[in-house]
């Protein structure tokens, strides 16, 4: 990117979580390992904003999940799972997610 020109570039995380997991502070490692092996000139790297409580995606997920509500036939219920939590993410949040398990 240096020798590209770019002075400054959006670094998007894909993570919904607000908190630093540990994938998460590896990741950070990572890009601050790569500019300083860029050394001078190295563009400056601005996090972009976490979605997971951005009124847009809130507003998004709330649509949705009300049209999928009016989908499901009577008496059925609308279920929620998740996906790739890592334990060592749940220990570092304090939290026990017997239900994931």
């Amino acid at each position: 990117m240096r020798d590209n020109g770019v002075r400054r570039a959006a670094v998007f995380r894909h993570v919904g979580v607000g908190r630093l997991t540990p994938a998460a502070r590896s990741n950070v490692e990572d890009i601050a390992r790569a500019r300083a092996a860029a050394g001078n000139g190295a563009p400056e790297l601005v996090k972009l904003r976490q979605y997971y409580d951005h009124p847009v995606f809130v507003e998004m997920f709330t649509e949705s999940v009300g049209a999928a509500a009016q989908t499901v036939p009577p008496g059925a219920r609308l279920v929620f799972t998740a996906h790739s939590i890592p334990f060592a993410a749940q220990t570092v949040a304090g939290q026990t997610c017997t239900a994931v398990r």
